[in-house]
């Protein structure tokens, strides 16, 4: 959880006036066990500011060996070395996770304690962000391993992010031991490098020479010649850029054992290690000469390794900076403290901070020398400038009496067995199920729109709803979800609406699924049932068959689920690799729909022409059905155990495990070309397995399909039943549908209802209940939404144990690209007169029972 600037200045006072503000105390967090010592550290923070000597060239290519050389020590004594005393003192008076935000906080205030947060997150993102690149650089340039297609490009940089992601989500134990042991790979390679480049070293003069305009060849030596031609601006910043990163060791302060020793030895080795990185190997790669000073740049090191020894040293040298890069991606930094002063008063640290002070400066400014940096950095600044001027009261953990607080669960809790895997299996089917159904996502609109938006509509639209939804999952961790959060912000009335609409299209899709399934066997299997009445009997016979997990209980349907959602995944990756090797046209990521799709005879190939013909109703229909469903993660609060800590990572893995299941099968489909994408439909992807892989790899993808199926209606079910459960509860359905069955403790009533008007409308058509069922989902979407905003001033103090930065204003912010995208869907289906019609036939017997409920039951009112 993070607070604004301003919900910090509207913390209670009695913690405000404390000697100094903690975040312990902000976030009312137990302190973590503290398990790094001084190695641990110093290897952390090594790898955070430093890495490995790579990138450290143009400190020598931009100045000279004779200025570059003594600058390397220099610059760690007179700028790092004072501002490293200043750090560790910092460190071990505050000792708490958050570090130099903290510090900030409690000398300028939340505002400034906001912006230095920010900014160094910023800088640290794109940092980061580079590195997965800069790994599939070295290969493609030392060992030719080239990716000519730039969504290949993509997906294997997302690989390698996800992979050191790892490390950190497994505990700062792993991470610390995994630095320890990359640390190693780095430098054992660099202490071979540099023997082995002294026992060939040609020309110690070299390491006397300054920078000029020009070069000449001379005797086969490489003499300078013209005006001294030194580069201060590439100097200073390359040396700030591999001395940076000291300060990070303190914002896992937490996670630090004896900081009083340990902060001290950890920072004076980390710096001393990052000098020796830049200072041993230098040398000896600037009297090798080949090739020569002036042409090294930030990658040089293994050109120099394979000019000295070959083959051999370059693969060792190209493993240490694989080690670096890997090393500089997975390192968190962890840190905390006792007290360790700088010897004298505030007119000792102003001395010591004079000359860092100074060179800071300078890098600041020169940032802006640039119009285009300039531009960039005031775009990522002001954000952060607008967001610590926020103006909110913060929560805490004592509920307002005068306050009404309506829960749902009158009854007693119910035993809490679902777990963040289990959470994330069921939402994760009753949303996305698999790849299979997001095909006209680019028959719509072509590839060049549509995969761009598989990754910009959750990342713009779902993303900040998924936010909301965790937030109030966590304040409300109740069978029911969603209709209690409507019912505390609007009252029963809306309340019941929201649940009914919820409840009729979650109905609609559902009854939609053994007819897709019996149609599936049909199409790629022969399976043909000619009687209409056998074929709705097979669908009854599905529909009960599926229902029974459900009847049982929770723990077998989150289990049913996790298996299904393995048996869903194996098979795309499978498809995937196996599309990859049959890609036949790169060119077709790029294209976009048009009126007229023409076979060119003579390349084999199809062809847009005519004007472009997007569909952009479907696409933004199809986008929003595939996405849809992750407000559903709310209805078995009461089954979650630990809310707090299960709903925020669930809700986070199961956007993530979304949007990679239509995003990395997806550019493979495309670039079979058979059928072309012109030609996808809502199940496309059996015939493409089958053009890839024959009847096998068309077995496995339609294997996964029918699992898929399978997880969307138990999913469903299980969902919508709880659903009219905590509705019982909270007294907006009568109480019967609150009723639990005794050996099993499922809902049996609602599931029951749930089935039985699934089976009712089985025979249901896909095209024309779409535009409907997606009317009420988003329709659902926008009352949670104006929800939280509501539940925000009205029940201000109500434990959030997740919650959206900031106050009203900032929530209304995120919520402004999502209730435009919602507000289109809506009024989207009205524009067809037999969907309207569909509609309001629905939403007619909700309104009349909210109404008769209202006056039934006027308590609920109050």
């Amino acid at each position: 959880m993070v607070h604004s600037s301003s919900d910090l200045e509207a913390m209670d006072p009695a913690v405000l006036e404390a000697p100094y503000r903690k975040s312990s105390l902000l976030h009312r967090r137990p302190v973590h066990h503290r398990v790094m010592g001084t190695v641990s550290i110093a290897a952390v923070t090594y790898f955070f500011g430093c890495g490995g000597p790579l990138g450290s060239e143009p400190i020598i290519s931009s100045t000279g060996p004779a200025i570059g050389l003594p600058a390397m020590v220099l610059y760690p004594l007179l700028v790092t070395g004072p501002y490293a005393y200043i750090v560790v003192e910092l460190c071990c008076a505050f000792p708490e996770d958050g570090g130099f935000a903290i510090w900030v906080l409690n000398a300028f205030g939340p505002f400034w304690g906001f912006q230095v947060g920010y900014w160094s997150w910023m800088a640290g993102i794109f940092n980061t962000a580079l590195l997965p690149g800069f790994l599939l650089q070295i290969f493609n340039d030392y060992y030719d391993v080239s990716i000519d297609s730039g969504v290949t490009s993509f997906c294997v940089k997302v690989v390698f992010a996800l992979t050191f992601t790892l490390p950190s989500v497994l505990g700062a134990k792993v991470t610390s031991r995994s630095c320890i042991v990359l640390l190693i790979c780095v430098l054992v390679p660099v202490v071979i490098f540099t023997a082995w480049a002294y026992s060939r070293a040609r020309d110690y003069e070299d390491l006397i020479e300054i920078r000029h305009e020009g070069i000449e060849e001379y005797n086969g030596d490489n003499l300078q010649v013209g005006e001294t031609a030194i580069d201060w601006a590439l100097l200073l910043n390359t040396l700030f850029w591999k001395y940076d990163g000291i300060n990070i060791a303190s914002v896992f302060g937490g996670e630090v054992a004896n900081p009083a020793g340990v902060y001290s030895r950890a920072v004076a080795l980390t710096v001393a290690l990052t000098v020796l990185t830049y200072l041993v190997p230098m040398p000896a790669a600037i009297i090798v000469d080949d090739p020569n000073w002036t042409f090294f740049t930030r990658d040089s090191y293994p050109a120099i390794a394979e000019s000295i020894g070959g083959p051999v040293l370059k693969a060792l040298f190209v493993f240490s900076s694989c080690c670096s890069a890997v090393g500089l991606f997975i390192s968190g930094i962890f840190c905390e403290a006792f007290q360790l002063a700088v010897p004298g008063g505030k007119s000792t640290i102003a001395a010591f901070a004079l000359l860092p002070t100074v060179m800071l400066c300078y890098i600041v400014v020169d940032a802006f020398s640039s119009i285009t940096s300039a531009l960039i950095i005031l775009g990522f600044l002001v954000p952060g400038l607008a967001y610590g001027l926020d103006i909110d009261s913060v929560d805490t953990a004592v509920l307002d009496g005068d306050v009404p607080y309506r829960k749902s669960d009158g009854l007693p809790v119910h035993h809490r067995i679902m777990g963040t895997t289990c959470v994330v299996a069921v939402t994760y089917f009753f949303g996305c199920g698999g790849p299979l159904g997001s095909e006209p996502i680019i028959s719509s609109a072509g590839p060049a729109i549509g995969l761009p938006a598989i990754l910009l509509y959750p990342l713009v639209v779902l993303g900040p709803y998924a936010f909301i939804v965790a937030e109030l999952c966590c304040a409300f961790p109740e069978d029911g979800g969603f209709t209690v959060w409507v019912l505390n912000a609007f009252g029963p009335f809306w309340a019941f609406q929201v649940g009914y609409w919820s409840w009729v299209a979650g109905v609609f899709e559902t009854a939609l699924l053994p007819g897709f399934l019996l149609e599936l066997l049909r199409e790629y299997y022969g399976v043909s049932i000619s009687s209409g009445i056998v074929s709705y009997g097979a669908k009854v016979a599905i529909a009960l068959l599926f229902t029974i997990p459900c009847i049982v209980g929770t723990r077998v349907v989150s289990r049913m689920c996790v298996g299904l959602l393995v048996l869903v995944l194996l098979p795309v990756l499978v498809f995937t690799v196996w599309a990859y090797l049959h890609a036949r046209d790169f060119g077709d990521l790029f294209e976009l729909r048009h009126e007229f799709n023409v076979i060119d005879e003579d390349l084999g190939d199809d062809e847009q022409t005519g004007p472009l013909a997007i569909d952009w109703a479907l696409l933004f229909n199809t986008l929003f059905w595939a996405f849809d469903g992750i407000n559903m993660a709310s209805v078995f609060g009461g089954e979650v155990s630990n809310p707090a800590r299960v709903y925020p990572r669930a809700i986070a893995f199961t956007l993530l495990l979304t949007i990679l299941t239509y995003l990395i099968p997806m550019p493979a489909a495309i670039l079979v070309d058979d059928p072309n994408w012109t030609y996808f439909t809502r199940d496309s992807y059996p015939a493409l397995a089958d053009a890839i892989g024959g009847p096998v790899l068309k077995g496995f993808t339609v294997f996964s399909s029918c699992c898929s199926i399978t997880g969307l209606f138990v999913s469903a079910i299980f969902c919508k039943s709880f659903q009219l459960s905590g509705m019982g509860d909270a007294q907006l359905l009568p109480s019967c549908f609150a009723r639990r069955n005794r050996r099993f403790d499922s809902p049996h009533v609602s599931i029951g209802t749930t089935a039985l008007f699934t089976i009712a409308l089985l025979g249901a058509d896909f095209d024309v209940l779409l535009p409907m069922t997606n009317a009420f989902a988003g329709a659902v979407q926008l009352l949670i939404i104006l929800a939280a905003i509501k539940l925000r001033k009205l029940l201000p103090y109500i434990p959030r144990p997740v919650r959206i930065p900031g106050g009203e204003r900032t929530l209304m912010a995120l919520a402004v690209l999502p209730t435009l995208v919602l507000c289109y869907i809506v009024f989207d289906t009205f524009r067809s007169l037999t969907s309207t019609l569909i509609v309001l036939v629905f939403l007619l017997p909700g309104v009349v029972y909210a109404i008769y409920n209202g006056h039934r039951n006027p308590a609920l009112h109050n």
